[in-house]
């Protein structure tokens, strides 16, 4: 059976809550093809666990790569004890966001050696289920010393830099692996301009964003509503998934 493989943060992520099973954009579009879906998206992902996540799929050679970026305010750290990592794949990343249907793999989460997830998560919902690191022995000691760190250490610009070119190292990979992708969302801005194998500013089919953003925008799911964890309406996931489906997925299947 052919594969698709999405990899990314919360935006690109299917949701495991019962009444939005098969409503995001690369369940529907899997649905549409016939191909398998294997989730590597996981809300709350910083650009470091997304670049190991676009590793682990071109190693995995799917038909398929669905893709999106994040914002540059989220880092990785150890989990427990520091130990090496011979060749990085998600089976080294914590996956703790139950809301992604990710979360569900059972060969997940069963040695994991890196956390991954955003500043505002570290000190805000520290406690919280969705965003704790359980079983991390080192957990209070290791939120002082990212305290420090972000006093004393952290300068967001060079940050953003160095996220700048882990994507675009990701992104030349996965262009010469020859697996068709489609970058979807795009929050880490700045990357895909000096890709100049994307074509940018022609029709690049392998290029979504766009269209992507637009339809998110028109269809966000607002105050008024719940967020069913890919921040936006079912609706908008429909939307998308019709777009690819139409103009983008056929240009490069």
């Amino acid at each position: 059976m052919k594969k698709i493989i999405v990899c990314g943060d919360s935006y690109m992520s299917p949701v495991f809550t019962k009444e939005y099973v098969g409503t995001h954009f690369s369940e529907i579009i899997a649905k549409e093809l016939g191909f398998e879906l294997i989730a590597y998206s996981r809300g709350g992902m910083s650009n470091g666990g997304i670049c190991i996540q676009i590793k682990t799929a071109i190693e995995a050679k799917p038909d398929l790569i669905l893709l999106g970026t994040t914002y540059h305010d989220r880092l990785e750290w150890p989990y427990n004890e520091i130990r090496p990592i011979d060749n990085l794949s998600i089976n080294d990343i914590f996956y703790n966001h139950p809301v992604s249907l990710s979360v569900s793999y059972p060969w997940l989460n069963k040695d994991p050696k890196l956390v991954s997830t955003a500043l505002r998560d570290i000190f805000d919902h520290w406690d919280n289920q969705l965003h704790s690191t359980a079983g991390d022995k080192y957990s209070k000691e290791r939120l002082d010393a990212l305290q420090k760190y972000f006093e004393f250490l952290y300068h967001p610009n060079l940050k953003k830099f160095i996220d700048e070119i882990m994507i675009y190292a990701m992104y030349h990979q996965l262009h010469k692996s020859n697996i068709p992708y489609i970058i979807c969302s795009e929050q880490l801005k700045g990357v895909v301009n000096k890709c100049e194998w994307l074509n940018f500013g022609n029709n690049s089919f392998n290029y979504a964003r766009p269209d992507f953003d637009q339809i998110q925008y028109d269809l966000c799911y607002g105050s008024n509503h719940i967020d069913p964890g890919y921040h936006s309406k079912p609706e908008a996931q429909a939307k998308i998934a019709k777009l690819l489906l139409e103009k983008y997925i056929p240009n490069i299947l």
